[in-house]
């Protein structure tokens, strides 16, 4: 029980709120296009995230009750929201990977530290290591989740002069 709760604290540090909490402190801290790029690592990675999952059913190991209880409220209310509660259920890739290799991706191309790059990827991995372990992903799903980041942390810093001009 002691290891299932770390594991699902370490998971935390992959999850849409942490992350939206580092882009909030980065607007705040630096007065870079850094906080812009993060934002747009979020939103890519979650676009290709939800087509992937749209198109490879692979389900989750171990689904919680939750889980289960949104997909039968979504099948009840709506057929929209009955599909995008199957989507989300779907395990392949892993976002929260996604999120911190794409971090780690925006560190590496606006040529950050070599220390802080390292660390960022140490921390996907163990990440990753967690929602293994946790039944949330298999290698297959971390692997991806990891590639998206890195994919998506390279388009926003290309597409960030897009929105600049």
């Amino acid at each position: 029980m002691i290891i299932k709760s770390f594991y699902s604290l370490v998971s935390l540090l992959g999850s849409s709120i942490v992350f939206l909490a580092l882009v909030v402190f980065s607007f705040l801290a630096f007065p870079t296009n850094i906080s812009l790029e993060l934002l747009l690592v979020l939103l890519i990675s979650s676009a290709l995230i939800f087509v992937l999952r749209i198109f490879f059913k692979g389900e989750r190991r171990k689904v919680k009750s939750f889980e289960r209880k949104m997909l039968r409220k979504g099948a009840d209310k709506s057929k929209v929201r009955a599909f995008l509660a199957r989507v989300e259920a779907r395990s392949f890739a892993s976002a929260h990977v996604a999120r911190l290799s794409g971090l780690g991706a925006v560190l590496f191309f606006n040529e950050f530290a070599l220390e802080a790059l390292l660390l960022v990827f140490v921390v996907a991995l163990v990440v990753g290591f967690a929602r293994v372990k946790l039944g949330r992903h298999n290698a297959l799903d971390v692997f991806t989740g990891f590639v998206i980041g890195v994919v998506s942390g390279y388009l926003a810093g290309q597409a960030l002069p897009l929105f600049s001009s």
